[in-house]
Parts: C-alpha cells; structure tokens; sequence
C-alpha cells in the first residue's frame, strides 16, 4: 500500500482474486481517539466518498472501475455519472476492551436531490456499541457531517437503520440543522467466523449487500433549499455485528 496526500493506492493479492486499486483522497476525515480504561484507548481514521479507479480479477475475469477526480458529480450528466465508483477508508487500532461487540454499517454511492435533481456522493460509516457514537459519519461529496446515534435492528432478511434526529454536532463547521435516516440492507452474501476457545471467543458477520431508502439533509429556512432529500436506491456496502472475548 503507498499513501500521498492526494491518493492512496491498494494491491491485493490473496487465492484467487487479485486487485489494484486507487482511491482519491478529495474528502474531509474522520479521526477519533476514545479512552477505553486504564492506559487503553482506540484510535479510528475513516473516510469515505472516495473515488476510486482500479481493476479486480478473480478466475480470469477483469472488473474495471473507473472515477473521475476533482470534478464533481453534479457537474456530470447522468450518462457520465452511471459508470463511476466510490470506496471508503476505515482503519482502526486499540488496545481493545475484553468484551467488545459493535454493529457497524458503512456504503457509498450516488445519489439524485430531490429538490435539485444535481447528483452527489453520499457515505455512510457507523457503528453501535462501540466508542460512545463518536465515530458516525455521513458524508455528502467531500463535506463530513458528524452524527449521533444509530438504531439497527436485525430482521430475519434484513437490518432497518435509522436516525430520525441526528445533527451536525459541530455547528462552527456546518449549517446543517438536521440529519435524519431512514435505510434498510438486504445481505446477499456473509462471511462469519466462529471461534471458543473457552477464555477467548470471536464471533463475527460481515454481510454484503443493497442499501435502500433516503436521507434528509436540513438547513435554516433563509438557504436556497433548506431541506434536501436523497433516494438512496441499490448502493451497495457492508454490515457487520461483532461479538469478542479477547
């Protein structure tokens, strides 16, 4: 992996799927250092709405994926927006707690305002459970909108995510008054892990899938379009619920 201030490049290489890949790092960060006890504290970096450009090979098939960086999506017409593609950065180091569990959601993608009908990114990277909300971030092109917290409930097909009101937490830094979510994931894919050793256990699902449903954005009633509605329609992304004894 090679890092610059602008980019971040990936190769992977592991059975039978290899892939190199870059993300443009044109989007505001998340960074958090949370005390977990006694000389014990975790620091997460996150970031997302990142456009990234690569190729992924698996079996002798080639995926390509392409962006365009510095240009907003709003300044692209729907035929040139369909193709491009996101990711999301999220790295996290900790002297973690002996029980630890998390609910953790996290997508990205395209999508219309209703009022505007002008394209954006939108990203989503949170968690419950674990460090107090403080690592909930929405992201909306290249501007990191802190959020409260979450409620997920796990159905038996599918998690419904809501934040009915979750604000900007950081008034200095935003206009936004109001932020509220109304998603559900649908997995189509699990990857789990199941370990007892007695003193330790490690229970872990990371599910892949489709996010659907919509996300409020308000504002003072004096801006142009002080309350804004994203459809969010087939994003894919990632949950995970975590349970360890470490």
């Amino acid at each position: 992996m090679s890092l610059s201030s602008t980019s971040q490049s990936v190769p992977v290489r592991t059975g039978r799927l290899v892939a190199n890949f870059t993300l443009f790092r044109e989007a505001e960060s998340l960074a958090v250092l949370f005390p977990l006890g006694q000389n014990r504290a975790a620091h997460t970096h996150k970031s997302s709405s990142l456009r990234a450009r690569g190729s992924i090979c698996c079996d002798g098939d080639t995926w390509t994926f392409v962006s365009e960086p510095n240009t907003a999506p709003s300044e692209l017409a729907n035929s040139q927006v369909s193709n491009l593609s996101f990711g999301t950065m999220d790295w996290t180091r900790s002297y973690a707690s002996r029980v630890t569990r998390w609910h953790w959601v996290c997508f990205t993608g395209l999508v219309k305002s209703e009022q505007t009908n002008l394209n954006h990114i939108l990203g989503v990277n949170a968690s419950t459970q674990v460090y107090s909300d403080k690592e909930n971030g929405l992201w909306l092109d290249d501007k990191l909108l802190l959020l409260g917290p979450f409620d997920i409930v796990k159905l038996d097909d599918r998690w419904k995510i809501t934040a009915t009101q979750a604000s900007e937490a950081d008034s200095e830094r935003s206009d936004v008054t109001e932020i509220i979510l109304k998603i559900t994931f649908k997995p189509q894919e699990c990857e789990s892990i199941k370990e007892n050793f007695i003193v330790i256990k490690n229970n872990f699902d990371q599910y892949f899938g489709e996010f659907n449903g919509s996300v409020t954005i308000c504002r003072p009633s004096h801006e142009a379009h002080p309350r804004q509605v994203f459809q969010i329609n087939q994003l894919y992304g990632v949950c995970e619920q975590h349970y360890a004894m470490w």
